[in-house]
């Protein structure tokens, strides 16, 4: 077996099924989209490294490859640990934003940030 081919368990950021061991958290993926569909809420809450963003990510390309919604993966970590409100919704825009920038999908266009000045 080529070192390619063998699978490693992966302990840092999303997975890939032919690279890494990967739990059968896609499976819930159709009840998902249903919720989705229904705009209803829902939380994905599971242990570290089991497989959240992975489904994330897998749940994205699958809503956008149906043509009839547009789905945006964004990590808001860069907002751990801000206890300023301000400072806490401007990082929040600018994931958004670089969210967008590095979608696939170039109908959509960036967000207007405001800048960090005060009013005048």
């Amino acid at each position: 077996m080529s070192r390619s081919t063998i699978k490693s368990f992966n302990v840092s950021g999303p997975g890939h099924p032919t690279k890494h061991y990967m739990s059968p958290v896609l499976s819930c993926q159709t009840r998902v989209k249903e919720m989705i569909e229904g705009e209803f809420y829902f939380v994905l809450h599971a242990p570290p490294q089991s497989g959240k963003t992975t489904f994330l990510h897998a749940l994205t390309d699958a809503i956008n490859s149906q043509g009839q919604m547009y789905a945006l993966y964004c990590s808001l970590e860069a907002c751990q640990g801000v206890t300023d409100d301000k400072t806490a919704m401007n990082r929040i825009a600018v994931e958004i934003n670089t969210a967008l920038q590095l979608s696939s999908n170039n109908n959509l266009v960036s967000l207007a940030l405001p800048d960090d000045r005060p009013p005048k």
